[in-house]
């Protein structure tokens, strides 16, 4: 027996525009389960795509990093700190910069790198660094919804 049906809302609730799907709010509504949002939105932002969808307030936030049990109850499961270390290690080997709002108060688990540095750091070719790895990273479009 199916006790509930977690969903991820950028892609599949909504589109790559974030235009959410008419078909899918009437099949979340039609359902005898709870639906829970799980994405790797912000806290807040899941919170208030929870609200909007009349979804409990049940949710997996920032990539598993921040549960959402009820309107006031969360638990952060990631450690920012490990983030932030990783960051900087990554900052020796790449010029990696980070994104002004990493430290924002509604961003609990992560560390947001400028769209411009993940564009350098993904642009294609041969990788090596001082921790022994080579890698063969193919050219990727670089797209993100952070402006920077």
């Amino acid at each position: 027996m199916i006790k509930a049906l977690a969903v991820d809302i950028d892609g599949t609730l909504t589109d790559m525009n974030r235009v959410l799907c008419p078909a899918s709010l009437q099949a979340m509504r039609g359902l005898e389960v709870p639906v829970i949002l799980s994405t790797g939105n912000t806290h807040c932002f899941s919170r208030t795509v929870s609200i909007l969808l009349g979804t409990p307030r049940i949710f997996i936030a920032e990539n598993g990093g921040v549960l959402s049990y009820s309107d006031g109850v969360m638990e952060v499961l990631a450690d920012q700190r490990i983030c932030e270390a990783a960051f900087q290690r990554l900052s020796e080997e790449f010029a990696l910069k980070k994104y002004e709002s990493s430290r924002h108060k509604y961003r609990f688990t992560d560390v947001i790198v400028k769209n411009d540095s993940i564009c350098r750091l993904w642009s294609g070719g041969q990788r090596s660094s001082s921790w022994g790895w080579k890698s063969s990273i193919p050219p990727l479009p670089c797209t993100s919804r952070i402006e920077g």
